[in-house]
């Protein structure tokens, strides 16, 4: 928060956990990030990025769960009414384009 510039390791997910009675796709947007500053502007060696993606599928599926659950409960329309929504049986990640960026 002091403005000093730092290298964020991002990835960036789309959790779809079901689907309203209308068909629309219920889905969450899961970013899990890692300051990777202390590795300097190169590249990340191969097995610290393996490493960081382990550690981001153990994040992504102690929340698949509870966000499912969360879409369930707090399901509304645009008008704000509640809509039932249909749980997938295993909520299905959505995978984007791998890009990196430099700041």
């Amino acid at each position: 928060a002091d403005g000093t510039p730092f290298l964020n390791l991002l990835d960036l997910r789309g959790l779809s956990v079901g689907q309203s009675a209308d068909g629309e796709e219920r889905f969450f947007i899961v970013g899990i990030q890692a300051d990777v500053s202390e590795n300097g502007s190169e590249d990340l060696p191969l097995d610290h990025k393996s490493q960081m993606q382990h550690i981001a599928n153990l994040v992504r599926d102690e929340l698949t769960s509870g966000l499912q659950q969360a879409a369930i409960i707090t399901a509304t329309t645009d008008t704000g009414a509640l809509c039932e929504i249909r749980p997938y049986e295993e909520p299905k990640w959505i995978l984007g384009e791998v890009f990196e960026t430099a700041a």
